[in-house]
């Protein structure tokens, strides 16, 4: 019903730039497409930084991916607002038809969130195909792969990365 994909195009490729066309053209056909965006401080100002203008155009949403671990490192709660742009699992929801909460942060569960989220293959989707029974359900799609993706400690100490953390 809604697919997030946890990376920030902000840059075009110049080595193929009508792939860049035809990203930006099959998002905006799927029509249900929610990209991230992140905050910098610069400054003194709080900058929001985003995909590309060809890429915003198309989708059916921008949310925001800023996760904020306590003092010891542990992610324990998750902005679901940060300067009036809802997360992105926020801005999916929305786009199912969910409203938003009333409140602005949430407390994680205390067990390894990714025990509650079905994760797939990148490898196994180019072998076999995207399965035919995620029709209706959220996909976010992220880098999960240890060494190549942002990770967060978890309040049990078990390591997550970004994108997992989002999908808990």
């Amino acid at each position: 019903s809604a697919i997030g994909i946890d990376v920030i195009f902000a840059e075009a490729d110049k080595a193929d730039p009508a792939g860049d066309l035809l990203l930006a053209s099959a998002i905006g056909s799927a029509g249900n497409v929610v990209l991230p965006v992140h905050f910098e401080d610069i400054g003194g100002l709080r900058v929001e930084r985003g995909p590309l203008p060809l890429f915003a155009a198309a989708v059916a949403g921008l949310g925001h991916v800023r996760l904020i671990p306590d003092v010891d490192g542990r992610l324990r709660r998750f902005s679901l607002m940060e300067a009036e742009r809802p997360s992105l699992p926020a801005a999916m929801l929305a786009l199912t038809g969910y409203g938003l909460p009333e409140t602005t942060e949430v407390l994680l569960p205390l067990s390894r969130g990714v025990d509650r989220v079905r994760s797939i293959s990148a490898r196994d989707i180019l072998r076999g195909g995207m399965p035919r029974d995620l029709a209706g359900d959220l996909v976010l799609v992220g880098i999960t792969a240890a060494g190549m993706a942002p990770r967060m400690r978890w309040p049990n100490e078990a390591e997550i990365s970004a994108a997992e953390a989002q999908a808990a």
